[in-house]
Order: C-alpha cells, then structure tokens, then sequence
C-alpha cells in the first residue's frame, strides 16, 4: 500500500520544514509522496519546498490565494495519489516512526480513522447538554483513499478552521467507520502554530461549534 502525507501550511516555513526533517529521520523509507499545499504563504516557503525535493518525493500545491486550513487539507487530500493517506498539521513533531503501524492496522481493517489521540470525555467543545461526542485529534488523520472519499473528506460549512474533526469523527462513527488511536509519545502537537490562537480564534471555534450542534442535533 502506498503512503501520501498531506501538510498545509501557511508561512511559518520552520515548522513545516521541521515536520518534513522528522518525517525524513524516522519514516522516510514508508512514504511515497509528500503533498505540501501551500496557503498563498509570503513568506518566501515554496523555496524551501522545492529544496526538500532532493529529499524526499515532494509535490507542492499552491493556492493564489489565501483558503484557510480546512480547504488547503481537503485540497491535499483530493490531489493525493496514495491508498493511503495522512494528513499532519504542520505544527507537530514526530520523534518516532509510525507509518508502518498505520498500515498494518489499515490492512486489517481499512474502515477505520486512525489519529494519535483520542478525546472520549469533555473537552469543553465537544459536550451539548448530556451528549458528548468522542473525536479524533485532527492534528494528525490517515484512511484509506476509499475512506476518505467514503467520509467526503471535511466538511467546509467549518472553514476556514476549528470542529472539522469533531465532525469527520461523527460522520466515521455514524458511518460504521472505527477509530482508532496510535498514543505514541513520540508524536505531539505544538498548538496554535498552524493557526494561531486568540479572540479571533475562539470567535470562529463558537461559530462552528453552533454549526455542529445545528447539524447533529437537530
């Protein structure tokens, strides 16, 4: 089975090239594409996007203008060509290999969502008066090509950020499809690099966590 990782990324180059610096170090015998969509960033990123092609088999999309998080990972996601597929926010660090776990748990069964973490209780966003809705941390996701489509990648009611895994978890389980947690220690998410936290922020995760509670709840 093939192996794509998908990073969006808009400026903050030293992130991404620090994710594509792990990804090389531990796993870059088990990738077979790396899709860089890159977020009309101008901060001068796409050259060191072009220079990590020596490396390892990069391809890179890039939107003239700016999309937002949400669509530059359905984008990545679509253009893609391997079986299967790992999207990665570029503000995490990978201290270990795990593409080989994935597929092994993809070959045994292929209907599932894999993340490295999972949020099973409240996390102050997640509960809407006595349900709470268990989800994948979407700073890391990988299926199957078919799940992905199957799943119609994220829903971009959410764009251009925030409550787009709660979903894509809710549609998994409600479409018969596992998740599944790695709990590698040796992956962690920095947080608001990819985008960064603060008024604004909180204002689009309120938004859509109305937008959720509209879709699933009604």
């Amino acid at each position: 089975m093939t192996v794509s990782i998908i990073i969006p990324y808009y400026n903050g180059w030293e992130f991404t090239h620090t994710l594509l610096y792990d990804l090389y170090k531990n796993d870059r015998d088990n990738i077979d594409e790396v899709m860089l969509v890159d977020d009309a960033s101008d901060d001068g990123s796409i050259s060191g996007a072009s220079w990590w092609k020596k490396l390892l088999p990069v391809r890179v999309y890039r939107f003239d203008e700016n999309v937002g998080f949400l669509r530059s990972a359905n984008k990545g996601l679509e253009k893609a060509t391997g079986d299967i597929k790992i999207l990665i926010s570029n503000d995490v660090r990978i201290k270990q290999p795990f593409i080989q776990q994935v597929i092994e748990l993809l070959k045994e069964n292929p209907k599932q969502l894999i993340g490295n973490y999972f949020h099973a209780t409240d996390t102050g966003w997640n509960k809407f008066g006595d349900k709470v809705f268990p989800y994948l941390a979407g700073y890391l996701l990988g299926t199957t090509s078919d799940t992905w489509e199957y799943l119609e990648y994220f829903d971009e009611r959410y764009a251009p950020c925030d409550f787009e895994d709660v979903d894509l978890s809710t549609k998994a389980l409600m479409g018969d499809v596992k998740l599944t947690a790695l709990n590698l220690p040796g992956i962690t998410h920095i947080g608001g690099q990819t985008i960064k936290y603060g008024l604004d922020r909180e204002k689009i995760t309120r938004i859509n966590q109305r937008k959720f509670e509209e879709k699933w709840m009604n």
